[in-house]
């Protein structure tokens, strides 16, 4: 046997290529390299996140107007100047929805009212909303410290934990998050804070509203409302 074809004999052994002068087949030791130009990427996608705020706008109204952000269905509300900027009036029979629809997230805000007289089946209520026809879908934060989740099919009633105590104060501060199969309303003030959820698949999917609503002899003072996304 010739010298080359010996040594091409010990390097199939060890899995390089003699044959006609091929490129030798990769061995082990030379595919480590193809693995640094995979992790590069991860970096720019961190720093892209990094770069993001944290998601929330106000949704109350400005200098524009009531109207830039709110289509009126019932009701006087109307902005008013307040220590920190525009509050929204919510005078009883008020009724408005935002021009803008949402998808998922979270609307919290700082209400004041008399929360102690407020009925215990009352219709006043903060949240997301939407009719299609005559289906009915929400993700409401009622007046009565309750969370009601509603669609055609159904409609679903949890109570605030400590609501009792919450209401006694004159401000109370809400969080309603809208999550894809769970939703979850948290509310504070009085130096209390509790919350209540719920899961399930029969949590609206279409995109809503965002919808203020105050019932007969009960009025509001909406002094912040945000969405985060």
């Amino acid at each position: 046997m010739r010298r080359r074809e010996f040594l091409c004999l010990l390097g199939s052994l060890a899995l390089t290529g003699c044959a006609g002068g091929r490129d030798p087949i990769p061995t082990l030791e030379a595919t480590k390299t193809l693995t640094p130009r995979k992790v590069e990427a991860t970096p720019m996608a961190v720093a892209v996140t990094e770069e993001v705020d944290d998601g929330c706008s106000n949704i109350l109204g400005g200098k524009e107007g009531l109207s830039s952000t709110w289509k009126k269905y019932k009701g006087s509300p109307r902005l008013i100047d307040g220590n920190d900027g525009k509050e929204l009036n919510l005078p009883e029979r008020a009724d408005i929805q935002s021009h803008m629809v949402y998808e998922h997230g979270t609307l919290r805000g700082v209400i004041s009212a008399d929360w102690t007289t407020i009925a215990r089946a009352t219709d006043s209520s903060f949240g997301f909303e939407r009719w299609v026809g005559s289906g009915h879908y929400g993700i409401i934060f009622k007046a009565d410290g309750t969370l009601t989740v509603v669609n055609p099919d159904m409609k679903i009633t949890n109570h605030i934990f400590d609501w009792e105590h919450i209401r006694e104060s004159k401000e109370v501060e809400f969080s309603l998050n809208w999550d894809l199969g769970k939703v979850t309303l948290m509310a504070s003030g009085n130096g209390h804070e509790g919350s209540t959820s719920y899961s399930g698949n029969n949590i609206p999917f279409l995109p809503l509203v965002v919808r203020l609503h105050a019932q007969d002899k009960e009025e509001f003072l909406v002094k912040k409302l945000e969405y985060c996304r």
